[in-house]
């Protein structure tokens, strides 16, 4: 939801109701804002979430995409049994569960590196 900048607002004021410096710079020069973008979604539904496809979701995603970070595998299943909780009440469709284990498995990876070093 796109919120119009106030008039007069400046980048110090749309700082302090909680945008970042950056963001409030863009804002300033498109003239609007959503509130709390940066923010994770988090929209788990324990009735529609199934814990034995979700692990089998992110198995079938590390042993095809990430089998070279094998001894990480139990944190990256993990990370990925837990991304696919929390957006369980999205969707349940296989192709969006496969793309939500993969890019929870590669922001891991990428965590990873950033604070090891390249690994």
């Amino acid at each position: 939801m796109r919120m119009p900048i106030p008039e007069g607002a400046t980048r110090e004021s749309l700082m302090e109701i909680g945008l970042s410096r950056t963001t409030a710079w863009r804002a300033l020069g498109r003239g609007w804002y959503v509130p709390n973008y940066h923010v994770r979604k988090v929209s788990p539904d324990s009735e529609k979430f199934d814990h034995r496809s979700a692990q089998s979701a992110a198995l079938m995603v590390f042993y095809s995409l990430f089998l070279a970070w094998g001894s990480h595998k139990e944190d990256l299943v993990q990370e990925a049994t837990c991304r696919i909780w929390e957006v369980s009440g999205v969707s349940t469709d296989f192709p969006f569960i496969f793309k939500v284990a993969h890019n929870a498995m590669r922001d891991y990876v990428a965590r990873m590196r950033r604070f090891h070093g390249d690994i």
